[in-house]
């Protein structure tokens, strides 16, 4: 019996050892994600924050200028992230530092405890993508590629030679080829 049981919770023991591992989270908010929000680790970060209602909505028509606010998700969720953001933001030193330098940038109090908030759900997320325990600095090896950004679409590498590679060099042999054109036909292109 004790083996049966053991095989069904397996999994579930080890996702809530690895969202317990944040500094802030207790077992029982991590518990309470998993029952709440069972898609966690299988979401992207703006999915992930969406379902839980921590992904901020701005209403804009036209010239007027609206707020930003978060609305409709996981109203659970949502409600049982506040406590451990706030103990998050005591003991844990990134979402410290993020925390203060939203404050220093003018952001209200409730907005920055919010974006600590979604910091979080964003963390549990990926610990769980990852099967592994929260580390102050992770190794470069846990670094998510899907996650990561995209190369900028200007960018270049040198090669060897010290020649331009890539979409520079693409656009500047573009360039060359109008400039060249512009003086046989006198017009410009």
């Amino acid at each position: 019996m004790r083996a049966e049981v053991a095989a069904v919770t397996g999994p579930f023991v080890n996702r809530i050892d690895s969202v317990e591992s944040i500094p802030g989270i207790s077992d029982i908010t991590a518990a309470g994600l998993i029952v709440h929000l069972p898609e966690l680790g299988m979401l992207t970060r703006s999915g992930a924050a969406s379902l839980a209602g921590l992904a901020p909505v701005t209403r804009e028509s036209g010239n007027w200028k609206g707020r930003s606010f978060i609305q409709g998700g996981r109203h659970r969720v949502r409600r049982m992230l506040y406590m451990p953001a706030v103990v998050a933001i005591q003991h844990n030193p990134d979402l410290k530092r993020k925390y203060e330098a939203l404050l220093a940038n003018g952001k209200p109090r409730k907005v920055a405890l919010t974006a600590v908030m979604r910091k979080l759900l964003v963390l549990a997320n990926a610990l769980m993508q990852q099967d592994r325990s929260w580390t102050a600095h992770p190794p470069r090896e846990y670094s998510c590629p899907a996650f990561r950004r995209p190369a900028r679409r200007g960018a270049f590498t040198d090669d060897l030679a010290g020649a331009r590679t890539g979409v520079e060099a693409e656009a500047s042999q573009r360039g060359a080829a109008r400039q060249v054109a512009s003086r046989k036909t006198g017009a410009r292109l």
